[in-house]
């Protein structure tokens, strides 16, 4: 984007006002194809069988996928200390569940997402982007002026980030002064990033 500044013209104020108000989307297509966490069980098994290992083991694949030749996805990823396949109704009792700092009587029990989470799909949206200019010039037989200010909007498509910026600047022109300097520019902006981590 480039931006350029008005000189004040000679004759009665002239106000200008310009914006522009649009639309960024990611390109979702062009996002990796991730695997979905049954796939990924899969998967695992079948490069444990190509390494010559038998899947399905404590030593191999743990207790996540169960015995057997093919994986099966817990309900459960931990309650306590046990986890996986191993995880009874018993020890996924919601009234055992104790977050405390006390290794003692620390209890957590967390479920396990069967279904997976296309993560590229969730942390992106479609993002507005806006833009106002507005400017007022004029002047006399012995000096001119132009005075702007604007604002640019970008929200990203990342969520929670985005880009704010203010402008004002008066840029005044006084023929008296022409053998000193042909005119003077003053300028301030002011501008905040957003990001996720703020």
């Amino acid at each position: 984007m480039i931006i350029t500044t008005r000189q004040g013209v000679k004759g009665p104020p002239k106000v200008t006002l310009s914006s522009y108000y649009g639309i960024q989307s990611p390109n979702r297509n062009a996002f990796p194809k991730m695997m979905n966490p049954q796939q990924y069980a899969e998967y695992l098994f079948e490069a444990y069988r190509n390494s010559g290992q038998t899947p399905g083991l404590a030593e191999t694949t743990g207790s996540n996928y169960g015995p057997g030749p093919n994986p099966s996805l817990p309900e459960y990823l931990l309650a306590g200390k046990v986890t996986g396949q191993n995880i009874t109704p018993a020890d996924a009792d919601p009234s055992k569940y104790n977050y405390s700092r006390s290794g003692s009587t620390f209890y957590q029990i967390t479920k396990a997402n069967q279904q997976g989470t296309d993560w590229f799909r969730e942390i992106t949206e479609n993002a507005p982007i806006r833009n106002v200019q507005l400017g007022v010039n004029g002047g006399g037989e012995n000096a001119t002026y132009a005075i702007g200010a604007g604002y640019l909007g970008q929200d990203g498509t990342v969520k929670h980030t985005g880009y704010n910026r203010y402008n004002v600047g008066p840029i005044p022109g006084s023929r008296h002064l022409i053998i000193i300097s042909a005119s003077a520019k003053i300028s301030n902006i002011a501008t905040k990033n957003l990001w996720a981590w703020e």
